[in-house]
């Protein structure tokens, strides 16, 4: 059995923390029109701007690229769990749709289409625009897919351009 190391689980718990302060501090400003006080905003600022990479330094700290990738393994924990969370988003925003007789089917498409993209928030960057964030869930996908570029990179002479290249094509369409 593999022992604990006490400041990861400490690190993991901050995370959690930020992450659920930071986004009801957003939900509460989205949805009830709130505005933040000097307090507020300096929590938010700070907890958004470490608590996701944050998650991703963890689970790369953990991460075995030069292991062959277990699809199933990943599918399972991390694919399966993106899917019936999305899945949930969809029919609940699809009852919400039908609760304000808008078009149920028109609501589940774009809802399809969000969970496909993993939209986490919506956005407007000149790209492309994405109107329904799927939610906190897209964390799930994103890391899935770092997963297996880690892996795929880990094989090749230079992981490291792979890991660059994937940055960089990220970053300009994130």
């Amino acid at each position: 059995m593999t022992k604990r190391i006490q400041y990861f689980d400490i690190a993991r718990g901050i995370g959690i923390i930020c992450v659920v302060l930071s986004h009801t501090l957003l939900d509460s400003q989205r949805i009830d029109g709130l505005s933040f006080g000097v307090a507020a905003t300096w929590i938010f600022r700070i907890c958004f701007s470490f608590h996701m990479p944050l998650f991703f330094i963890l689970s790369g700290y953990f991460m075995r690229p030069n292991r062959k990738f277990r699809w199933r393994k990943e599918s399972d924990e991390l694919l399966a769990t993106y899917a019936l969370s999305s899945v949930a988003v969809i029919i609940l925003n699809a009852i919400r749709e039908g609760i304000n007789h808008r078009s149920v089917l028109d609501g589940i498409r774009k809802w399809v289409v969000a969970a496909f993209y993993g939209s986490g928030a919506g956005f407007s960057n000149g790209t492309w625009e994405v109107k329904y964030p799927i939610g906190a869930t897209w964390f799930l996908l994103a890391l899935f897919w770092a997963h297996l570029i880690i892996s795929l990179a880990d094989k090749t002479p230079m992981p490291w351009m792979i890991i660059l290249i994937s940055f960089l094509v990220g970053y300009t369409l994130g």
